[in-house]
């Protein structure tokens, strides 16, 4: 069978990236490209800067793979090209395109990636002509494929910062969100998550696992309430199905701006109750008649009722229901904008009111008003993403935190933008502290690149507590950290090491003052770091980040008595003579001799050191010593 050796070299690639993100080692051996070619028939190009992957450019040599093709390694971004592009014979008597053909059609066999239509054939494997309308197509497709990619897309989709503590990861996770949030020039007036998250609202949120953290945390489980004496259990969304559900949020209608006056009253309307499930069914009726639909009044007719007062007349004792009625029947005004909720924290969709109350005789919720619908959203919106604050649990009332001109970005979007558009970014602190099987559960695997929802290899599952079919949106990024000193990245779950990468972050002398009351600090602390690393491990290292804002030598005295001495009593589990040799502490000054006199018990463990008490007279000359002399 003759096969375009392009074609053939496409249809496989996708298990190259698979096998390199199952064994990223084997990366290194790829970027050499005498390697490369060697198994592979194909280069493995190495585009260091952004401008590179835009400006690659296909031609009678060699042929870029197409953004489907990219694996991204940290900050660096490789793709595979070809150098089959001619049909120009060898020694051999081979074309370069049936050599590389046939060195990768063999290297596939080898690793039982081959595809099943091409098992036990003949191939011969061909060059198209430069000019025929196959190639046009396909350079078209690549030219489409290259002007679509936005630099966020080239960014890892999950990432974990992981080294000593100290070293900054968590502020650091700030810088990597805003990199893809595409806000890097905002870095300086955006330094903290609260910061980021006041600016971004429900594109960004945070979460720090723990020992306890667990699967209905993280993605959702049941939650008990009650209502007149009765309990009801309802499904509650954990933080990462929130923001999955924020990711990937739609807008179904096309809206005309100019037929909306933002300046009219706003209200917001609960349909039916959330907790005990009637909500959707009151939602369907809305959606089905285009009507506000009001669950209180049951099928009393309100027809002619004009103010409150007539309304309690046909509603005696109960005062709540007459005032909710009351202004779903005077207050709200035709041309009013409604927000339609979905629970206190989400909005489903945005109404405008068209008419007056109706009493629907022949319907089971009869107490209605006319609506045109504005927009509807599936699945709904984070009402952050146009409200300072959460909504009240009122069945109907006018809420004083909306933005205006976020309410607007909101309906401009059309339907084949939305949220789909935006990148999102949950940030997972102490990522290594949970159970990660416990937490993950069956999704650990939707969050693979490949994996998500749009992709070639798109899964979904069905979620145990709402029943739905669930999967991970592309534009969902994963940042962690993990501290390194509380459990070692040799021991992470294996199912989370491999679908991540990782960053390391180590102490950077950098950021710290070379001169705080005659000691230098930088000096100081890359001292005692070389000798943690030589009796322990360089992941027990002191990070920056202890000694960044020390501006006098008390507060120096301070750090160490507090902070430091205190973290290496538990990095050595009170080994005191490995202590001392950290602090170079040959005189005892740091940790003095225990004198226990008569009251010494024999055979108990009399420890021989105690931490100074007394560090006002402690001279610096004691600091300085940590690092002007060899231990």
């Amino acid at each position: 069978m003759e096969v375009r050796v392009g074609d053939f070299v496409k249809e496989h690639i996708k298990n190259i990236v698979d096998y390199l993100n199952k064994y990223p080692d084997h990366l290194n051996d790829l970027t050499d490209s005498e390697y490369s070619k060697k198994i592979f028939g194909l280069s493995f190009a190495f585009m260091g800067e952004k401008k590179d992957f835009y400006d690659l450019k296909r031609n009678s040599y060699r042929c870029w793979l197409g953004q489907s093709y990219r694996f991204i390694k940290g900050d660096k971004t490789y793709c595979f090209c070809s150098e089959f592009g001619g049909s120009k014979k060898n020694k051999a008597g081979k074309t370069i395109s049936e050599k590389h053909g046939g060195k990768f059609k063999e290297y596939l066999e080898e690793k039982g990636l081959l595809l099943e239509k091409y098992k036990n054939k003949d191939i011969l494997f061909i060059v198209g002509k430069k000019n025929d309308s196959t190639d046009i197509k396909e350079e078209q497709k690549m030219k489409s494929e290259q002007e679509q990619i936005t630099p966020c897309q080239m960014l890892p989709k999950n990432q974990i910062l992981y080294g000593p503590p100290g070293t900054g990861k968590t502020y650091s996770t700030v810088g990597h969100a805003l990199k893809i949030l595409q806000a890097t020039d905002r870095e300086d007036s955006l330094k903290s998550f609260g910061k980021l998250k006041e600016e971004f609202g429900s594109q960004v949120e945070f979460v720090t696992f723990h020992q306890s953290f667990s699967y209905e945390d993280f993605v959702e489980g049941l939650k008990a309430t009650t209502e007149n004496g009765q309990i009801f259990y309802r499904v509650e969304d954990g933080v990462f199905k929130e923001i999955c559900n924020n990711a990937s949020s739609k807008q179904e209608l096309e809206v005309n701006l100019g037929d909306i006056d933002l300046d009219r009253k706003i209200w917001k309307m609960s349909l039916g109750n959330s907790s005990n499930g009637d909500d959707e069914v009151y939602f369907d009726e809305a959606k089905d008649t285009s009507s506000l639909v009001l669950g209180w009044g049951g099928d009393i007719d309100f027809t002619g009722c004009n103010n409150l007062n007539n309304i309690k007349k046909k509603l005696p004792g109960n005062p709540d229901g007459a005032r909710i009625i009351n202004s779903f029947i005077n207050k709200m005004k035709v041309n009013d904008l409604v927000i339609i909720s979905d629970g206190n924290r989400r909005f489903k969709a945005i109404a405008k009111i068209t008419g007056n109350y109706t009493y629907d005789e022949g319907s089971d919720l009869p107490q209605k008003r006319k609506i045109e619908w504005i927009q509807l959203f599936s699945p709904s919106k984070s009402v952050l993403e146009i409200s300072a604050k959460y909504f009240t649990q009122m069945t109907i009332n006018e809420p004083q935190h909306i933005d205006k001109e976020k309410l607007k970005q909101v309906l401009e979007n059309t339907p084949s933008q939305g949220n789909s558009k935006k990148p999102h970014v949950l940030i997972i602190d102490e990522i290594n502290r949970g159970n990660i099987s416990r937490i993950f559960g069956e999704l650990i695997t939707l969050i693979e690149p490949s994996k998500r929802a749009g992709q070639s290899e798109e899964i979904s599952v069905m979620l145990p507590y709402s029943k739905n079919s669930f999967s991970v949106p592309d534009n969902l990024f994963i940042i962690g950290t993990m501290n390194t000193a509380d459990r070692s990245l040799a021991q992470l779950d294996l199912a989370l090491r491999r679908r991540f990468e990782f960053i390391e972050m180590m102490p950077d002398y950098s950021m710290i003052s070379e001169n705080i009351g005659g000691v230098n600090l930088r000096k100081l602390l890359e001292a005692m770091n070389s000798r943690i690393c030589q009796i322990l491990d360089r992941e027990h290292q002191i990070g920056h980040s202890f000694l960044m804002n020390i501006k006098t030598f008390k507060e120096l005295q301070s750090i160490f008595k507090k902070q430091i001495l205190p973290l290496l009593e538990e990095y050595f589990f009170d080994d005191w003579e490995k202590i001392k040799l950290v602090l170079n502490d040959d005189e005892d000054i740091f940790y003095p001799k225990n004198t226990f006199g008569d009251w010494a018990i024999e055979g108990m463990n009399n420890t021989p050191f105690k931490r100074l008490e007394n560090w006002i007279d402690l001279d610096k000359v004691y600091f300085e010593n940590i690092y002007k002399s060899s231990v």
